[in-house]
């Protein structure tokens, strides 16, 4: 469970900066993250930190509480309708395929395949241009001796960053007011064409 946050190491989770938006539920997840000996604040921004694998347990046991049945591991295939209702949906299992019926189907596909299986009327992208936003692409490396390039990004004194270890923003590939070190690196890509200007303004390198 979890999606993107859990799956896709989208980390953290971003403030909003809006009266109120710490629902309770945001609050339980702070809570149950302390609890796990993870300490999801930076004590400098109001990003909320967290450990994927932390993060998805949390979310199993919540779930669990609530007597949520899951079903891990199924790919929706198809929807069955009568009339405008759906009345089931299809989904691949390693028992094969399933159909799961219910009162109520929510679609948290990402990409509105559950509406538009059912002939739902959809929108995707931005209305002047038809683009969407860029994708997130995490990944994960081991081995790093962090604090030596902590030293090291700071040594450079062209690294702004509003946090420490263990959570530290390296570098953005082009940020609008600052010039990272490693700016230079990704501006090769862009001179030999392995990166494109749309491109070369989504990479962020963060150690967590």
């Amino acid at each position: 469970m979890g999606g993107m946050q859990t799956i896709g190491l989208v980390e953290p989770f971003m403030p909003t900066f809006a009266k109120g938006s710490d629902t309770p539920f945001v609050k339980e997840i702070k809570r149950r993250l302390k609890k796990a000996g993870i300490e999801h604040s930076d004590g400098k921004t109001g990003a909320t930190w967290t450990n994927p694998e932390v993060l998805a347990a949390i979310y199993d046991k919540m779930a669990v509480a609530a007597k949520v049945q899951m079903l891990y591991q199924a790919t929706l295939v198809d929807v069955l309708k009568k009339g405008k209702k759906i009345t089931a949906v299809i989904v691949q299992t390693v028992q094969g395929l399933v159909a799961v019926q219910a009162a109520m189907f929510i679609d948290a596909t990402g990409d509105a395949l559950l509406s538009r299986l059912a002939g739902v009327p959809t929108e995707a992208g931005y209305e002047k241009t038809g683009n969407n936003q860029p994708m997130s692409f995490r990944f994960e490396m081991a081995g790093i001796d962090l604090p030596k390039l902590v030293k090291y990004i700071n040594s450079t004194h062209d690294t702004w960053c509003k946090t420490n270890l263990p959570y530290f923003e390296i570098a953005e590939a082009r940020h609008r007011d600052i010039k990272y070190k490693l700016e230079e690196f990704f501006l090769k890509g862009l001179k030999t064409k392995e990166l494109t200007e749309k491109t070369l303004n989504i990479f962020r390198l963060l150690l967590l």
